[in-house]
């Protein structure tokens, strides 16, 4: 007997499309909790990007676009510094205010599981 189809069913059949994002093992989601936890890391897996408009000192803006940061190419990369808040934008807000020419410099990041703590860093 087919079972009725889940919110977890739907959001993969209508939202995403499962063959872009690797394999991702999913069973059950029993628990509020769960769900969460599913979400965040599927968020984290396809967030491999970050798109934001800066003034340049000279009062140029611009919209620049920086990319995740794997393990195996962080040596190549100087850390500009960590950057907490509720969400992705609250961590661009200060990293932006506590680093000097943030929006020339950061060229990528690493974020933790939640996305509310993100390292940007630099080309060495």
């Amino acid at each position: 007997m087919n079972r009725p189809a889940t919110l977890k069913d739907i959001f993969f059949e209508k939202v995403l499309n499962p063959t872009h994002l690797g394999e991702i093992k999913v069973d059950f989601l029993y628990t509020l909790s769960q769900m969460k936890e599913f979400f965040i890391n599927l968020i984290n897996k396809i967030m491999n990007k970050i798109e934001f408009k800066t003034n340049l000192i000279n009062g140029e803006e611009i919209t620049k676009e920086i990319k995740r940061i794997s393990d195996e190419d962080i040596g190549n990369y100087k850390s500009l510094g960590k950057a907490g808040g509720a969400d992705y934008k609250m961590c661009l807000f200060m990293a932006h205010r506590k680093c000097k020419n943030f929006g020339k410099r950061v060229v990528g990041f690493r974020s933790n599981s939640t996305g509310t703590e993100i390292e940007f860093f630099e080309k060495e």
